[in-house]
């Protein structure tokens, strides 16, 4: 599976060398105090500035696939170009020692079909509900209906998961995305990135985080996405009565189901079971191949393969190849 990896950098300054670096240059206004600079953003590099009152920053939005020209991450030469276009934005003056690493965005184009999959899998992903340390939100610029998006309560994580071709459709015109579900999870906060990286350098995070990228996107999208395919509840109810052999397990299972229908939440069904150990009720899910997430009855559809399966497909890497260039997290924007 291809993870692509957008890295934010910001460094702070004093007045007089904010207003050195920000008068010379040709802006956008982005909001209230920030600025936006795209003249790199043909060699993967966007640069924000942050005029607030009390605290000037200059920060660079740095996509690793954009940078390199290519699928596939090569950390130390994502450095090497790195240091040459801070070198040369900033006329020598600065290099990437004086940036600090405060956000690492990883993505993953999941490629579903069409877009009516792309609607079922949200529509079901949706009946997850709360997840432990996360709570919902909302993102300006996504269609409320067609996302799944949770942000860490004290954690510094974030997960997206939304329909590609109607966001682009949206933002840009850009309408060659259809049948895409976009995935991003984001470290938002030097804690969440401590957590993953014990370096103290920025070159060295970088290439640490890197090296680990799909570890650290696959271990928080698992926390939210349960493994597995999806049926409707009576389907769902069928598959564990012929393969939970074990009468009190197969009773769990089955309570878990209900309580997931009825209360459209993972996290609420099992604090209603008072279930000590609901980790391994998942995983029992997981070793018969089966969600405990259903599909509702109003769906046309009646069966969904576990997102799993999409993303785990040899064929992954060449569809990719088809998306548009550019395509931009929306959490570091």
């Amino acid at each position: 599976m291809y993870i692509n990896q957008v890295f934010k950098l910001t460094m702070v300054l004093n007045t007089d060398r904010f207003d050195r670096i920000f008068k010379k240059r040709d802006l956008l206004e982005a909001d209230k105090d920030e600025y936006i600079d795209t003249s790199l953003a043909h060699k993967g590099v966007t640069v924000l500035y942050r005029d607030s009152r009390y605290k000037k920053k200059v920060s660079l939005i740095v996509d690793s696939a954009v940078v390199l020209k290519e699928k596939g991450l090569d950390a130390h030469k994502l450095i090497n170009k790195l240091e040459k276009r801070i070198c040369e934005y900033f006329g020598g003056k600065y290099s990437l020692k004086d940036f600090t690493l405060t956000e690492l965005a990883l993505t993953a184009d999941i490629n579903v079909g069409s877009q009516d999959m792309v609607a079922s899998y949200i529509r079901v992903i949706r009946r997850v509900g709360k997840v432990k340390g996360f709570s919902q939100v909302r993102y300006e610029g996504l269609d409320a209906s067609k996302n799944f998006c949770l942000e860490g309560n004290s954690n510094g994580v974030s997960f997206l998961l939304y329909d590609l071709h109607t966001t682009l459709a949206n933002r840009s015109g850009i309408r060659d995305a259809k049948g895409i579900l976009r995935a991003e999870v984001c470290l938002t906060s030097s804690k969440a990135i401590r957590n993953h990286s014990n370096r103290d350098n920025i070159a060295g995070q970088i290439l640490e985080l890197s090296g680990r990228s799909e570890k650290i996107f696959m271990g928080i999208f698992s926390q939210i996405i349960p493994s597995g395919d999806s049926y409707k509840k009576g389907e769902a109810v069928n598959i564990v009565r012929q393969k939970v052999r074990d009468l009190r397990q197969q009773r769990k299972m089955l309570r878990l189901i209900e309580l997931i229908s009825e209360k459209k939440s993972v996290l609420l069904a099992q604090k209603a079971m008072s279930y000590r150990e609901p980790n391994r009720l998942l995983a029992a899910f997981t070793d018969i191949g089966l969600s405990p997430v259903t599909i509702s009855k109003r769906m046309d559809v009646i069966y969904l393969p576990s997102l799993y399966f999409y993303m785990n497909y040899s064929r992954a890497a060449k569809e990719m190849e088809s998306l548009p260039e550019k395509v931009s997290p929306l959490k570091l924007y």
